[in-house]
C-alpha cells in the first residue's frame, strides 16, 4: 500500500529562485544533501547524497518548468514512492508544496518511520527558506557525519542540550527549527548546523551537518565546519 503526506512552506522569494533550488545540482546541494546530480528532463535521473555514506536516486516523471516536478523512486524495477513538488507565487511569496508518497512494504514501524520523514522534510525545507531569506549568499558548502548514538533519543537530546551551552563552535547561531527530542537547526547568515537523531536501537545515529554560505575564506570556512562536526561528536561521546 502507498501512503502520502503533504508538506508546505512559504518562502519570501521569487518562484524562479525556488525552482532553481529544486532543479539544479548546486541548488539541491544548498539545502537538501551535501551534493547532488540532476538531468533535468522527463526520464532524467536525480541523485542526492550526504557525504560518501548515503545517497538515493530517482527518475523525473513529470516536469512543468517553474511550477511542478515529480521524482519517482525505483528499486528492483518497482516504484517505491515519489516526491511531487508544486510551486505557486503571490505578492512576493512562493508557496512550496511537497506531496510525498511512499510504499509501506517492509516497514514494520510506520509511525516511527514517517515521523522521521516528517522531521527530515521540515529540517530540509527550513534550510531552503533560510538559504533564500536569511543567508548571506545562496551558494553553500556542506559536510556531514553520522555519529553512533545507541541510546534513547531523550538522552541524545540531553547530551546535545548540555553541550550547546557556551560552546564556542556554535557562537552566533540561533534556532531556526527545534523539534524535541529529535532535531534542531541552528543558523546564522553565513553558516548553519543541523542535528537530527535518526534510526532506532543499536542502529541509531546523530546526523550532524555543518554548512557555510557565501564568501568565507575557504580555509576559515573549512575549519568552522570541521570544528562544528567535532563538537557534535563530542556532545555524544563526552557526556
Amino acid at each position: 500500500m502507498e501512503r502520502r503526506e503533504r508538506f508546505e512552506i512559504d518562502i519570501q522569494a521569487g518562484r524562479e529562485a525556488v525552482w532553481e533550488r529544486l532543479t539544479t545540482a548546486e541548488g539541491l546541494a544548498s539545502w537538501f544533501g551535501t551534493w547532488a546530480e540532476i538531468d533535468l528532463r522527463i526520464g532524467g535521473e536525480r541523485v542526492v547524497g550526504w557525504g560518501d555514506v548515503m545517497q538515493f536516486g530517482g527518475t523525473i516523471s513529470d516536469l512543468e518548468p517553474g511550477r511542478r516536478i515529480r521524482v519517482v523512486y525505483v528499486a528492483d524495477g518497482e516504484s517505491t514512492g515519489a516526491e511531487e513538488w508544486l510551486l505557486t507565487h503571490d505578492r512576493g511569496v512562493t508557496r512550496l508544496t511537497l506531496i510525498q508518497s511512499i510504499s509501506d512494504d517492509g516497514i514494520d514501524d510506520w509511525d516511527g518511520f514517517f515521523g522521521d520523514v516528517r522531521r527530515g522534510w521540515g529540517l530540509f525545507m527550513a534550510s531552503m527558506r533560510h538559504g533564500l531569506e536569511g543567508a548571506a549568499a545562496a551558494n553553500r558548502t556542506a559536510e556531514c557525519v553520522y555519529i553512533p548514538a545507541p541510546m534513547a533519543r531523550e538522552e541524545i537530546w540531553r547530551r546535545v542540550q548540555s553541550a550547546l551551552a557556551g560552546a564556542k563552535a556554535v557562537e552566533g547561531l540561533v534556532p531556526a527549527l527545534v523539534i524535541p527530542p529529535h532535531s534542531r537547526l541552528l543558523v546564522a547568515s553565513d553558516r548553519t548546523l543541523l542535528l537530527d537523531a535518526e534510526g532506532s536501537g543499536d542502529g541509531q545515529v546523530l546526523y550532524a551537518q555543518a554548512a557555510t554560505h557565501g564568501d568565507w575564506v575557504s580555509e576559515q570556512a573549512a575549519t568552522w565546519r570541521r570544528d562544528a562536526l567535532e563538537f557534535a561528536a563530542k556532545s555524544i561521546d563526552d557526556a
